[in-house]
């Protein structure tokens, strides 16, 4: 018997299509087990936020030093003071924005290598002002990494384990400053104030290549490209244990980044304005 191809497009006629099983991403990781993938991440933002705190305390720490080494007045180093806080908060608009639009891992590493950059050429300043300049370059990788921190931990976190893992998280900052004054009190009157700049720039720029190379992008954030639906499933795949999905499931659950809301729109949104006040 010869089977033609119209015998098969008719055979076809009235048969299921197969569709892509739909997968709620939000859902997969609010139920997770608190697994090595989420412990890997937790580890990379607490010590982020540590060299957080520890760079925006480093100038206060070295700011006697300072004086008496360049022989300037207090009142010299305001504008040093104040570079690192308008760069923390430009930092804060605009690297934290870029976290929305290309992922929260590249904004982090961006905001690691500011802060290694800027802090290891602070070590190197002549004067205040280009001291001034330096630090602002820190304070916008100061201002970027701690959103971005922030989001990604909340994000990658079971929704039992959130609030904790959050601020598990965020006792890095307050942390770093005391592991900076604690640095200070030894190595500048044995090393000068340069040592405390050079350790607040080589540790995130070690960071920065590890989180490269280890740092798992946010679920959420991969749920809004189908581009890179293959990397998601496999990272699914990761945090639960077992392979249930592929390149070819239907995502979704991408957040502001899916729904195409603003990331101030979507944070207000019904489900998630508790959380956000």
């Amino acid at each position: 018997m010869t089977i033609t191809t119209n015998d098969l497009a008719e055979a076809s006629i009235g048969q299921p299509e197969t569709r892509a099983a739909t997968v709620d991403v939000s859902t997969v990781l609010d139920s997770a087990r608190f697994g090595a993938t989420q412990w890997v991440v937790l580890a990379f933002i607490f010590f982020t936020l540590v060299m957080d705190g520890f760079d925006i305390q480093a100038i206060a720490f070295a700011g006697p030093a300072l004086i008496e080494s360049w022989g300037m007045s207090r009142g010299a180093l305001g504008p040093v003071l104040a570079a690192a806080l308008l760069g923390m908060a430009a930092g804060a608009a605009v690297v934290g924005s870029l976290g929305d639009r290309y992922g929260r891992k590249r904004a982090l590493i961006i905001s690691c290598v500011l802060m290694g950059v800027g802090s290891i050429a602070s070590a190197f300043s002549t004067g205040p002002l280009e001291l001034a300049v330096f630090r602002l370059m820190t304070g916008i990788g100061l201002g970027g990494a701690l959103p971005n921190a922030t989001a990604l931990i909340y994000e990658f976190a079971p929704k039992a384990w959130r609030h904790v893992t959050t601020s598990l998280a965020l006792i890095g900052v307050p942390l770093g400053g005391m592991l900076g004054a604690a640095l200070a009190r030894w190595m500048i009157p044995e090393f000068g104030w340069q040592a405390l700049f050079v350790v607040g720039g080589i540790v995130p720029a070690m960071l920065a290549l590890l989180m490269w190379r280890a740092l798992p992008e946010s679920p959420r954030f991969l749920a809004g490209r189908p581009e890179r639906y293959s990397e998601l499933a496999a990272l699914l795949n990761r945090i639960c244990g077992a392979r249930k999905y592929s390149q070819n499931s239907a995502f979704v659950g991408g957040g502001a980044a899916q729904s195409g809301k603003s990331a101030v729109s979507a944070i207000f949104a019904p489900e998630h304005r508790r959380e956000t006040l």
